[in-house]
């Protein structure tokens, strides 16, 4: 049952990996804890750390100085939906997925109370089941870096190829490895590194630009472009 052990946590409490009913969990100490499920959905029920109420900023620089245009677009592991709102009042047409059934809501909520009208749904982003068809743009900011584990990182790519196509953009906001610093074995499986997203991403996208917006910071700004081969 047990896939991986990271060793020993906070108070000795061991950390494990492991697979319940095909799905992941966190086992730390004597506690199991969903990964795609409870894990994400008991930060919704109060304002997520990460939500700072308003999009991200790098991908309204982006939109504002016409790098981005209105076109088709997803947003993967919307949450709320910030970044959807806006991209939807700059003339996008969005569709907005993420795994929490509570984040959904709340996006539903927060587009309804702007008066628009946004597809917002609940699918996973490693097999998404309920989204069909090409995209313009995809925008993740923060997703990919909650993926743990090699095979499921393999299936997002698999997503990301699937729902573009040449000269399609790609926003990808995430946490990268800083090999000098050190970190607990939780933290360091939400982080990937440079090589990392070269290698899943370099084959198929140019990657025209990576922005790191404050030095000393894990944060990475990606904006890449699908190839034509």
């Amino acid at each position: 049952m047990m896939l991986l052990n990271f060793g020993k946590f906070k108070n000795d409490a061991k950390v494990i990996l492991e697979k319940r009913n095909n799905q992941d969990y966190f086992l730390i100490g004597e506690i199991y804890i969903n990964i795609k499920g409870s894990f994400w959905g008991l930060f919704y029920l109060r304002q997520p750390p990460w939500d700072y109420g308003k999009p991200q900023k790098w991908l309204v620089a982006l939109v504002e100085k016409g790098r981005l245009k209105s076109c088709k677009t997803i947003d993967l592991g919307c949450g709320q939906g910030n970044d959807s709102i806006y991209l939807t009042k700059k003339g996008f047409d969005v569709i907005g997925v993420d795994f929490s059934t509570r984040a959904i809501k709340k996006a539903k909520q927060r587009a309804r109370n702007a008066d628009l009208n946004i597809k917002f749904m609940v699918d996973d982003v490693t097999n998404l089941r309920n989204v069909s068809g090409k995209f313009q743009l995809v925008v993740d900011n923060g997703c990919l870096h909650t993926i743990i584990g090699k095979k499921a990182r393999d299936n997002y790519v698999k997503t990301v190829l699937n729902i573009t196509k040449p000269g399609s953009h790609y926003f990808l906001r995430c946490f990268i490895k800083d090999p000098e610093r050190r970190i607990n074995p939780i933290t360091s499986l939400f982080r990937l590194s440079i090589t990392e997203v070269e290698q899943r991403f370099g084959n198929h996208f140019e990657i025209d630009e990576i922005r790191k917006p404050f030095p000393g910071m894990v944060v990475h700004i990606l904006l890449m472009t699908r190839k034509s081969n």
